[in-house]
Protein backbone atom coordinates (compact mmCIF):
# COMPACT_ATOMS: atom_id res chain seq x y z
CA UNK A 1 0.00 0.00 0.00
CA UNK A 2 2.70 2.56 0.98
CA UNK A 3 4.31 1.50 -2.82
CA UNK A 4 0.57 1.67 -4.13
CA UNK A 5 0.72 5.37 -2.17
CA UNK A 6 4.14 6.58 -4.23
CA UNK A 7 3.01 5.85 -7.44
CA UNK A 8 -0.42 7.41 -7.71
CA UNK A 9 1.75 10.68 -6.18
CA UNK A 10 4.05 10.00 -8.88
CA UNK A 11 1.21 9.70 -11.51
CA UNK A 12 -0.20 13.29 -10.13
CA UNK A 13 2.80 14.55 -10.58
CA UNK A 14 3.82 13.53 -13.86
CA UNK A 15 0.25 14.67 -15.43
CA UNK A 16 0.56 18.08 -13.71
CA UNK A 17 4.22 18.46 -15.24
CA UNK A 18 2.81 18.12 -18.66
CA UNK A 19 -0.50 19.53 -18.56
CA UNK A 20 2.15 22.85 -16.65
CA UNK A 21 4.42 22.70 -19.64
CA UNK A 22 1.53 22.44 -22.01
CA UNK A 23 0.32 26.08 -20.59
CA UNK A 24 3.38 27.49 -20.84
CA UNK A 25 4.53 27.24 -17.49
CA UNK A 26 7.29 25.94 -15.53
CA UNK A 27 6.82 21.78 -15.30
CA UNK A 28 8.38 21.70 -11.75
CA UNK A 29 5.98 23.67 -10.03
CA UNK A 30 4.39 20.42 -10.14
CA UNK A 31 6.30 19.48 -7.13
CA UNK A 32 6.35 22.44 -5.09
CA UNK A 33 3.25 23.34 -2.78
CA UNK A 34 1.53 26.18 -2.31
CA UNK A 35 3.57 27.74 -5.69
CA UNK A 36 2.09 24.61 -7.34
CA UNK A 37 -1.71 25.66 -6.78
CA UNK A 38 -0.66 29.40 -7.87
CA UNK A 39 -0.08 27.80 -11.46
CA UNK A 40 -3.55 26.26 -11.15
CA UNK A 41 -4.39 29.75 -10.34
CA UNK A 42 -2.96 31.22 -13.21
CA UNK A 43 -4.08 28.81 -15.74
CA UNK A 44 -7.66 28.82 -14.47
CA UNK A 45 -7.43 33.05 -14.64
CA UNK A 46 -8.35 32.72 -10.89
CA UNK A 47 -7.44 35.14 -8.05
CA UNK A 48 -3.86 34.42 -6.78
CA UNK A 49 -5.74 35.16 -2.89
CA UNK A 50 -7.63 31.84 -3.35
CA UNK A 51 -4.38 30.18 -2.40
CA UNK A 52 -5.02 31.01 1.09
CA UNK A 53 -8.42 29.79 1.49
CA UNK A 54 -7.12 26.29 0.92
CA UNK A 55 -5.28 26.08 4.08
CA UNK A 56 -8.77 27.14 6.16
CA UNK A 57 -11.03 24.28 7.66
CA UNK A 58 -14.04 23.36 5.58
CA UNK A 59 -13.48 26.61 3.36
CA UNK A 60 -10.74 24.77 1.59
CA UNK A 61 -12.62 22.18 0.42
CA UNK A 62 -15.27 24.62 -0.79
CA UNK A 63 -12.72 26.39 -2.96
CA UNK A 64 -11.14 23.17 -4.25
CA UNK A 65 -14.39 22.42 -6.10
CA UNK A 66 -14.24 26.06 -7.40
CA UNK A 67 -10.85 26.06 -8.75
CA UNK A 68 -10.51 22.75 -10.21
CA UNK A 69 -13.89 23.11 -12.03
CA UNK A 70 -12.87 26.52 -13.59
CA UNK A 71 -9.34 24.80 -13.99
CA UNK A 72 -10.49 22.43 -16.05
CA UNK A 73 -12.56 24.45 -18.06
CA UNK A 74 -9.91 26.63 -19.31
CA UNK A 75 -8.53 23.23 -20.56
CA UNK A 76 -12.01 22.54 -22.38
CA UNK A 77 -13.65 20.12 -19.83
CA UNK A 78 -16.90 20.14 -18.04
CA UNK A 79 -17.68 20.84 -14.45
CA UNK A 80 -18.40 17.39 -13.86
CA UNK A 81 -14.83 16.85 -14.76
CA UNK A 82 -13.66 18.97 -12.37
CA UNK A 83 -15.88 17.22 -9.68
CA UNK A 84 -13.92 14.23 -10.88
CA UNK A 85 -10.42 15.83 -10.46
CA UNK A 86 -10.92 16.44 -6.87
CA UNK A 87 -12.36 12.45 -5.92
CA UNK A 88 -9.72 10.61 -8.16
CA UNK A 89 -7.05 13.14 -9.12
CA UNK A 90 -4.60 10.27 -10.37
CA UNK A 91 -7.29 9.06 -12.92
CA UNK A 92 -8.31 12.32 -14.45
CA UNK A 93 -5.05 14.53 -14.43
CA UNK A 94 -3.74 11.82 -16.97
CA UNK A 95 -7.06 11.72 -18.84
CA UNK A 96 -6.98 15.92 -18.79
CA UNK A 97 -2.91 15.31 -20.07
CA UNK A 98 -4.06 13.37 -22.99
CA UNK A 99 -6.97 15.37 -24.12
CA UNK A 100 -4.83 18.33 -24.51
CA UNK A 101 -4.01 18.55 -28.23
CA UNK A 102 -1.67 21.21 -28.68
CA UNK A 103 1.68 20.17 -29.67
CA UNK A 104 4.85 21.11 -27.08
CA UNK A 105 7.23 24.00 -27.94
CA UNK A 106 10.83 22.74 -28.41
CA UNK A 107 12.18 25.02 -25.24
CA UNK A 108 9.39 23.09 -23.82
CA UNK A 109 10.72 19.93 -24.14
CA UNK A 110 13.97 20.59 -22.42
CA UNK A 111 12.23 19.82 -19.24
CA UNK A 112 11.62 16.63 -20.06
CA UNK A 113 15.14 15.28 -18.71
CA UNK A 114 14.70 17.77 -15.60
CA UNK A 115 11.13 15.65 -15.02
CA UNK A 116 13.18 12.38 -15.42
CA UNK A 117 16.04 13.38 -13.21
CA UNK A 118 13.70 13.88 -10.29
CA UNK A 119 11.42 10.61 -10.87
CA UNK A 120 14.84 9.32 -10.32
CA UNK A 121 16.20 10.71 -7.49
CA UNK A 122 12.63 10.30 -5.80
CA UNK A 123 12.42 6.89 -6.21
CA UNK A 124 16.61 6.61 -5.11
CA UNK A 125 15.70 8.14 -1.75
CA UNK A 126 12.26 5.69 -1.85
CA UNK A 127 14.47 3.23 -2.07
CA UNK A 128 17.23 4.01 0.46
CA UNK A 129 14.58 5.05 2.74
CA UNK A 130 12.78 1.44 2.16
CA UNK A 131 15.93 -0.24 2.69
CA UNK A 132 17.60 1.17 5.83
CA UNK A 133 16.86 -0.75 9.18
CA UNK A 134 15.23 1.73 11.49
CA UNK A 135 13.41 -0.23 14.03
CA UNK A 136 16.93 -1.81 14.43
CA UNK A 137 18.61 1.58 15.01
CA UNK A 138 15.56 2.81 16.98
CA UNK A 139 14.69 -0.21 19.25
CA UNK A 140 11.10 2.18 20.85
CA UNK A 141 10.44 2.67 17.09
CA UNK A 142 8.04 0.30 15.52
CA UNK A 143 5.62 2.12 13.32
CA UNK A 144 6.83 0.41 10.28
CA UNK A 145 6.14 -3.26 11.53
CA UNK A 146 2.71 -2.09 13.12
CA UNK A 147 1.72 -1.06 9.94
CA UNK A 148 2.12 -4.51 8.27
CA UNK A 149 0.76 -6.34 11.13
CA UNK A 150 -2.45 -4.72 10.90
CA UNK A 151 -2.22 -4.86 7.08
CA UNK A 152 -1.55 -8.42 7.60
CA UNK A 153 -5.04 -8.50 9.34
CA UNK A 154 -6.98 -6.95 6.99
CA UNK A 155 -9.82 -8.71 5.44
CA UNK A 156 -13.32 -8.64 4.47
CA UNK A 157 -15.24 -10.81 5.50
CA UNK A 158 -13.03 -14.03 5.70
CA UNK A 159 -11.46 -13.08 2.54
CA UNK A 160 -7.69 -11.88 4.08
CA UNK A 161 -7.40 -8.95 1.31
CA UNK A 162 -2.99 -9.59 1.30
CA UNK A 163 -2.69 -12.65 2.28
CA UNK A 164 -4.93 -14.10 -0.83
CA UNK A 165 -4.27 -10.68 -3.41
CA UNK A 166 -0.39 -10.21 -3.26
CA UNK A 167 1.45 -12.88 -4.74
CA UNK A 168 5.06 -11.19 -4.48
CA UNK A 169 7.15 -9.55 -2.31
CA UNK A 170 5.72 -11.94 -0.13
CA UNK A 171 7.14 -12.47 3.43
CA UNK A 172 5.71 -13.55 7.06
CA UNK A 173 4.84 -11.44 9.22
CA UNK A 174 6.76 -11.86 12.49
CA UNK A 175 4.01 -11.21 14.67
CA UNK A 176 1.18 -12.98 13.41
CA UNK A 177 2.26 -15.42 11.11
CA UNK A 178 0.92 -14.86 8.28
CA UNK A 179 1.78 -14.70 4.53
CA UNK A 180 1.13 -12.04 1.82
CA UNK A 181 2.59 -8.73 3.65
CA UNK A 182 4.97 -6.36 1.91
CA UNK A 183 7.73 -5.97 3.69
CA UNK A 184 7.79 -3.10 6.10
CA UNK A 185 9.97 -0.47 5.60
CA UNK A 186 13.56 -0.83 6.63
CA UNK A 187 13.27 -4.47 5.67
CA UNK A 188 12.82 -3.72 1.87
CA UNK A 189 15.16 -5.94 -0.49
CA UNK A 190 16.29 -5.92 -4.14
CA UNK A 191 12.52 -8.27 -4.84
CA UNK A 192 10.99 -5.75 -3.22
CA UNK A 193 12.58 -3.03 -5.31
CA UNK A 194 12.49 -4.69 -8.60
CA UNK A 195 8.35 -5.01 -8.52
CA UNK A 196 7.92 -1.68 -7.82
CA UNK A 197 10.15 -0.87 -10.60
CA UNK A 198 8.01 -2.64 -12.80
CA UNK A 199 4.95 -1.55 -11.26
CA UNK A 200 6.25 2.36 -12.26
CA UNK A 201 7.25 1.03 -15.61
CA UNK A 202 3.96 -0.26 -17.19
CA UNK A 203 2.43 3.00 -15.17
CA UNK A 204 4.81 5.32 -16.96
CA UNK A 205 4.15 3.55 -20.31
CA UNK A 206 0.53 3.41 -19.68
CA UNK A 207 0.17 7.42 -19.33
CA UNK A 208 2.73 7.72 -21.78
CA UNK A 209 1.31 6.37 -24.65
CA UNK A 210 1.97 9.65 -26.92
CA UNK A 211 5.63 8.88 -26.33
CA UNK A 212 6.19 5.36 -25.16
CA UNK A 213 4.57 3.00 -27.58
CA UNK A 214 3.71 -0.94 -26.00
CA UNK A 215 5.71 -2.59 -29.09
CA UNK A 216 8.83 -0.42 -28.21
CA UNK A 217 8.17 -1.04 -24.70
CA UNK A 218 7.84 -4.63 -24.80
CA UNK A 219 11.15 -5.35 -27.02
CA UNK A 220 13.03 -3.31 -24.76
CA UNK A 221 12.21 -5.58 -21.88
CA UNK A 222 13.00 -8.47 -24.16
CA UNK A 223 16.13 -7.19 -25.27
CA UNK A 224 16.96 -6.19 -21.35
CA UNK A 225 16.15 -10.07 -20.10
CA UNK A 226 18.14 -11.36 -23.24
CA UNK A 227 21.09 -9.06 -21.71
CA UNK A 228 21.18 -10.13 -18.27
CA UNK A 229 19.89 -13.68 -19.05
CA UNK A 230 23.15 -14.69 -18.96
CA UNK A 231 24.61 -13.11 -16.33
CA UNK A 232 21.74 -13.96 -13.80
CA UNK A 233 22.46 -17.68 -14.63
CA UNK A 234 25.94 -17.05 -14.20
CA UNK A 235 24.97 -15.66 -10.83
CA UNK A 236 22.98 -18.81 -9.82
CA UNK A 237 25.40 -21.16 -10.73
CA UNK A 238 27.93 -19.11 -8.73
CA UNK A 239 25.57 -19.06 -5.91
CA UNK A 240 24.94 -23.00 -6.37
CA UNK A 241 28.41 -24.06 -5.62
CA UNK A 242 28.47 -21.80 -2.75
CA UNK A 243 25.42 -23.53 -1.06
CA UNK A 244 26.95 -26.82 -2.12
CA UNK A 245 30.18 -25.77 -0.34
CA UNK A 246 28.05 -24.29 2.51
CA UNK A 247 25.38 -27.48 3.43
CA UNK A 248 28.14 -29.93 2.86
CA UNK A 249 30.24 -28.64 5.16
CA UNK A 250 33.57 -28.68 2.81
CA UNK A 251 34.14 -25.33 3.22
CA UNK A 252 34.49 -25.92 7.12
CA UNK A 253 37.16 -29.23 6.07
CA UNK A 254 39.17 -26.89 4.33
CA UNK A 255 39.48 -23.59 6.33
CA UNK A 256 39.59 -25.87 9.20
CA UNK A 257 42.56 -27.96 7.86
CA UNK A 258 44.40 -25.06 6.58
CA UNK A 259 44.20 -22.81 9.69
CA UNK A 260 45.45 -26.28 11.55
CA UNK A 261 48.21 -26.12 9.72
CA UNK A 262 49.36 -22.80 9.53
CA UNK A 263 48.70 -22.56 13.64
CA UNK A 264 52.80 -22.54 14.39
CA UNK A 265 52.80 -19.62 12.25
CA UNK A 266 51.14 -17.49 14.35
CA UNK A 267 47.12 -16.39 14.89
CA UNK A 268 47.33 -13.64 12.27
CA UNK A 269 48.89 -15.91 9.18
CA UNK A 270 46.42 -18.68 10.67
CA UNK A 271 43.36 -16.66 10.45
CA UNK A 272 44.56 -14.69 7.12
CA UNK A 273 45.04 -17.62 4.94
CA UNK A 274 41.87 -19.09 6.43
CA UNK A 275 39.69 -16.16 5.51
CA UNK A 276 41.02 -16.32 2.02
CA UNK A 277 40.24 -19.43 1.53
CA UNK A 278 37.13 -19.15 3.54
CA UNK A 279 35.67 -16.20 1.47
CA UNK A 280 36.08 -17.80 -1.82
CA UNK A 281 34.26 -20.97 -0.87
CA UNK A 282 31.74 -19.23 0.74
CA UNK A 283 31.21 -15.37 -0.62
CA UNK A 284 28.31 -14.34 1.23
CA UNK A 285 29.31 -12.57 4.88
CA UNK A 286 26.33 -13.76 6.42
CA UNK A 287 27.10 -17.61 5.82
CA UNK A 288 30.87 -16.91 5.58
CA UNK A 289 30.81 -15.94 9.62
CA UNK A 290 28.05 -18.10 10.44
CA UNK A 291 29.68 -21.16 8.95
CA UNK A 292 33.21 -20.25 9.78
CA UNK A 293 32.57 -19.15 13.26
CA UNK A 294 33.82 -21.80 15.32
CA UNK A 295 37.21 -22.02 13.32
CA UNK A 296 38.26 -18.59 13.66
CA UNK A 297 37.09 -18.84 17.61
CA UNK A 298 39.63 -21.13 17.27
CA UNK A 299 42.38 -19.53 15.90
CA UNK A 300 42.14 -16.95 17.85
CA UNK A 301 42.62 -19.31 20.91
CA UNK A 302 40.65 -17.23 23.52
CA UNK A 303 39.21 -13.71 24.34
CA UNK A 304 42.16 -11.88 24.21
CA UNK A 305 42.64 -12.31 20.56
CA UNK A 306 39.42 -11.70 19.06
CA UNK A 307 39.91 -8.38 18.45
CA UNK A 308 42.45 -8.96 15.92
CA UNK A 309 41.00 -11.72 14.42
CA UNK A 310 37.88 -10.69 14.19
CA UNK A 311 39.49 -7.78 11.85
CA UNK A 312 41.57 -10.03 9.47
CA UNK A 313 38.33 -12.01 9.00
CA UNK A 314 35.92 -8.45 8.12
CA UNK A 315 38.88 -6.87 6.46
CA UNK A 316 40.30 -10.13 4.41
CA UNK A 317 36.92 -10.79 3.23
CA UNK A 318 35.93 -7.62 1.93
CA UNK A 319 39.33 -7.75 0.08
CA UNK A 320 38.88 -11.35 -1.80
CA UNK A 321 35.29 -9.92 -2.58
CA UNK A 322 36.77 -7.77 -5.10
CA UNK A 323 39.16 -10.58 -6.60
CA UNK A 324 36.93 -13.88 -5.81
CA UNK A 325 35.96 -15.27 -8.81
CA UNK A 326 33.02 -16.36 -6.78
CA UNK A 327 31.75 -13.09 -5.78
CA UNK A 328 28.21 -12.96 -7.67
CA UNK A 329 28.33 -9.11 -7.21
CA UNK A 330 32.22 -9.15 -8.65
CA UNK A 331 30.85 -11.26 -11.68
CA UNK A 332 27.67 -9.28 -12.55
CA UNK A 333 29.45 -6.11 -12.55
CA UNK A 334 32.19 -6.90 -14.91
CA UNK A 335 29.28 -8.40 -16.88
CA UNK A 336 27.36 -5.35 -17.11
CA UNK A 337 30.57 -3.22 -17.74
CA UNK A 338 31.78 -5.26 -20.14
CA UNK A 339 35.00 -5.80 -18.36
CA UNK A 340 36.65 -9.59 -18.94
CA UNK A 341 37.94 -11.22 -15.78
CA UNK A 342 41.20 -11.82 -16.44
CA UNK A 343 41.48 -7.61 -17.47
CA UNK A 344 39.63 -6.83 -13.79
CA UNK A 345 42.25 -9.57 -12.40
CA UNK A 346 46.09 -7.88 -14.00
CA UNK A 347 44.43 -4.09 -13.27
CA UNK A 348 43.37 -4.78 -9.33
CA UNK A 349 45.55 -7.86 -7.81
CA UNK A 350 48.29 -5.04 -7.11
CA UNK A 351 45.90 -2.75 -5.17
CA UNK A 352 44.48 -5.70 -3.27
CA UNK A 353 47.72 -7.03 -2.59
CA UNK A 354 48.55 -3.50 -1.08
CA UNK A 355 45.53 -3.26 0.77
CA UNK A 356 46.75 -6.80 2.25
CA UNK A 357 49.64 -5.39 3.43
CA UNK A 358 48.33 -2.57 5.51
CA UNK A 359 45.17 -5.25 6.75
CA UNK A 360 48.36 -6.92 8.08
CA UNK A 361 50.51 -3.97 9.60
CA UNK A 362 47.35 -2.90 11.15
CA UNK A 363 46.80 -6.69 12.42
CA UNK A 364 50.56 -6.89 13.84
CA UNK A 365 49.87 -3.31 16.09
CA UNK A 366 46.55 -4.62 17.12
CA UNK A 367 48.32 -7.76 18.69
CA UNK A 368 51.01 -6.08 20.03
CA UNK A 369 48.65 -3.38 21.41
CA UNK A 370 46.33 -6.72 22.83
Amino acid sequence: MIALGIVLGLIIIVSLWKIFVKNNKHGWASIIPIYREIVILEIAELPLWYVVMLFIPIANIVFLFIIMINFVKKLGKSSSFGVGLVLLPYIFLPILDNSINEEEKEDNRKEKPVLALILYILLIVFVLFASIPWESLFSKFTAFSDFNTWLSKLAIGDFKVFSNLIAAPVVTDATTGSNGVISALGNWTMNDVAILLIIISIIIVIFNRKYIKLDKYIESVTSGIKKVLPVAITAMLISLVAIIFITSGVNITIVNHITSLTSKLGVIVSSTLGSIVGSVTTADFYYYLNTLYTVFKGVAGGSDLYGVTSFIVQSVYYLMMFIAPTSVALIVGLYSLDIPYGKWFKYIWKVLLSLLIIVLVAAVIIYVAL
